[in-house]
């Protein structure tokens, strides 16, 4: 409330007068939007989430300090993360898991500005797709070797995580990835006659990476075949 007093001055016709009256102010209503830049992506990338705050007049508001920005409900920065850019509030998210994520805010207003809340948008996020190549070192009875590697999107080595080689449509053998550039799969016992085999390998994926079939190095096709040659005497 604003108190106000007003004084008439005497004169020679008049005498003085008084008078104390209080004023309400009343704060202006705001508007809050949330904008993404994106809406579709995988872990790992960014998002930029840009909140748009202005007063019945049409201002822009930049009063940070008093916005809170949730991510599927929870509060996701402090005022320190976020930047004022051309008049908006920004801050980038870095994505860490699957699924869908709901973004919106709210402005708890000042003493001139009433809050608002924003408007609910959304991303997903998927897992990262995979690459997994074998090669086959040797092909002989009783001693099939397969030197396989599993790389992401940007060619970054894969080094946790397991693949599955399935011979003639049997129980897949499960074998864990080294923790190296490579892992080598010995199949001694697996295959114990000559000729042509079925055998695919596939890397399982998990919460971060998507699975993928392996290719042959070979001719960069799917695995389906190892042809088998007999052990030299």
């Amino acid at each position: 409330d604003l108190k106000v007093n007003v004084t008439y001055i005497e004169n020679s016709d008049y005498y003085s007068s008084n008078k104390t009256t209080t004023i309400t102010m009343a704060r202006i209503d705001s508007t809050v939007s949330v904008d993404l830049n994106a809406t579709e992506l995988i872990i790992g990338q960014k998002v930029n989430i840009t909140v748009n705050i202005t007063d019945a007049d049409g201002n822009q508001i930049t009063d940070k300090d008093n916005v809170v920005i949730y991510i599927n409900g929870e509060a996701i920065v402090n005022p320190d993360d976020i930047q004022v850019v051309d008049g908006n509030l920004t801050v980038v998210n870095v994505t860490v898991a699957e699924g869908t994520f709901t973004v919106n805010a709210t402005y708890n207003g000042n003493a001139s500005v009433n809050g608002a809340n924003s408007n609910t948008v959304q991303f997903n996020v998927g897992r990262i797709p995979t690459v997994t190549n074998v090669t086959v070192i040797k092909s002989t009875v009783a001693n099939v070797t397969l030197n396989v590697t599993v790389k992401d999107i940007d060619n970054n080595i894969i080094k946790d995580g397991k693949v599955n080689v399935t011979i003639a449509g049997n129980t897949p053998i499960e074998v864990e990835l080294s923790g190296n550039d490579y892992t080598i799969v010995y199949l001694l016992n697996n295959i114990t006659s000559v000729g042509n085999h079925s055998v695919t390998v596939e890397y399982t994926g998990n919460s971060t990476y998507l699975p993928s079939v392996a290719n042959n190095t070979a001719d960069n096709k799917v695995l389906k075949n190892i042809t088998v040659t007999p052990r030299s005497s």
